[in-house]
């Protein structure tokens, strides 16, 4: 009765008395593994903060992930599009990467790689672009600025107001004091709005990053990456030759 169970021990044996092929493959794959790794193209990556004036964080999350979708998806010729780069470029996009900010309300943190050396330096800008196309949100942004310059006047107002009644009537100036703290306050966070105003505000920080594998780590990878296509390369030349016996017999 034949026996078909699987012996790892004949696997060996077979590797065994194969050993000068299989380091005679070990030694072509390791070295076409290392000269390859010197052909890849170099990787980039950014990582900075972004808020808006006038989206909420969920928004902002939304329109980011529209333009991950595109790349999980494969859609490059119309991320390209959407976001106004090269084919190439959108080719190059390794992954886009956005997560709110814990403990924030507004903040989200965007990352991108990409193997194009160009693309990393413009992604800030693309983006800003890409969330402006959007003529609802630009619409937004126009209200939201004329609301802030109009609560800016009323605050200055009441400021002014308040100050004349401090002047002309001491006795009210324990009484108004709160006020006067809770109206700067709002005061210093309008103008830092203002400031600040943007539909898509991307804070310093922004540095692009060039990955490179260390020499070792090349080394290591080729020659484990190489052993396992030689152990594969000399048990299927070994299986090829026990099959092509049984047929001819």
């Amino acid at each position: 009765m034949e026996n078909n169970d699987f012996d790892i021990f004949e696997l060996f044996k077979i590797l065994v008395k194969q050993k000068v092929k299989l380091f005679a493959f070990f030694l072509l794959f390791f070295a076409l593994l290392f000269a390859y790794q010197f052909t890849l193209p170099a990787k980039y990556s950014v990582n900075f903060i972004a808020s808006s004036t006038v989206l909420q964080q969920n928004e902002i999350l939304l329109k980011v992930t529209q333009i991950k979708n595109l790349l999980d998806n494969n859609a490059k010729e119309k991320l390209a599009n959407v976001l106004d780069i090269s084919l190439v470029q959108a080719e190059s996009i390794d992954f886009v990467e956005v997560v709110p900010v814990k403990n924030s309300a507004e903040l989200v943190d965007i990352k991108m790689a990409t193997s194009d050396i160009e693309l990393p330096t413009v992604f800030e800008k693309k983006l800003k672009d890409f969330i402006a196309k959007d003529s609802e949100l630009w619409t937004r942004r126009e209200l939201k600025k004329e609301q802030l310059e109009y609560a800016l006047g009323k605050l200055n107002q009441e400021l002014d107001s308040l100050k004349v009644v401090q002047q002309v009537s001491g006795v009210y100036i324990a009484a108004q004091e709160q006020n006067l703290i809770d109206l700067i306050d709002k005061k210093i966070k309008i103008e830092t709005d203002i400031t600040f105003f943007n539909l898509f505000n991307v804070y310093k920080g922004y540095e692009i990053i060039k990955h490179k594998t260390s020499l070792l780590m090349q080394v290591i990878s080729s020659a484990l990456f190489a052993f396992a296509l030689a152990i594969v390369l000399i048990l299927a030349m070994h299986f090829y030759q026990v099959l092509k016996n049984k047929i001819e017999a």
